[in-house]
């Protein structure tokens, strides 16, 4: 996780207390905990936003075989019909 300095932390603790127009008071502790809490978050989004695209990337690999194993399930049984397995690039 990142660290913010202390001065970056002052700066968002103003910010938020200037943003919200409340008159709760944050301490300093407070804005610390918040900027984690914050920093945390940010990264749990982008951790589910990878975990998205991977789950979309194995559905894609699994219509595809899905796909072919119904094409191979439709053609005649015989000796004459040969397939092969693709080894990716040369």
């Amino acid at each position: 996780m990142s660290q913010l300095n202390d001065e970056t932390l002052r700066k968002v603790c103003c910010t938020v207390i200037r943003t919200r127009h409340t008159s709760l008071y944050l301490t300093f502790e407070l804005c610390q905990i918040l900027a984690q809490i914050q920093a945390t978050a940010q990264m749990s989004q982008r951790n589910l936003a990878v975990t998205k695209a991977q789950i979309q990337q194995k559905e894609k690999d699994r219509r595809i075989l899905q796909l072919t194993i119904a094409e191979i399930g439709e053609l005649p049984r015989s000796e004459d019909i040969k397939l092969y397995k693709g080894v990716g690039k040369m």
